[in-house]
């Protein structure tokens, strides 16, 4: 199981830079949706949680808080 940091592609074209720890998601990272948006913030066991800024294709920002379930 990869720990650190790292870079993970996915079969449907995603991506994830950042921390890892047993494999999953975990603390800081960057994930390049295939919409073309990135979501810049914090991770735990996967799942977005906490402090984010969500960057949409268009270039605007959100910022984002809290915990979400999916992807």
């Amino acid at each position: 199981m990869p720990n650190g940091k790292g870079i993970y592609s996915y079969a449907n074209g995603e991506k994830y830079e950042g921390l890892l720890y047993a494999g999953v998601r975990q603390g800081f990272g960057r994930y390049y949706y295939t919409d073309h948006s990135i979501y810049d913030g914090q991770w735990t066991n996967n799942l977005r949680e906490g402090s984010g800024t969500l960057i949409h294709e268009n270039g605007e920002k959100s910022q984002l808080s809290g915990t979400r379930t999916s992807l």
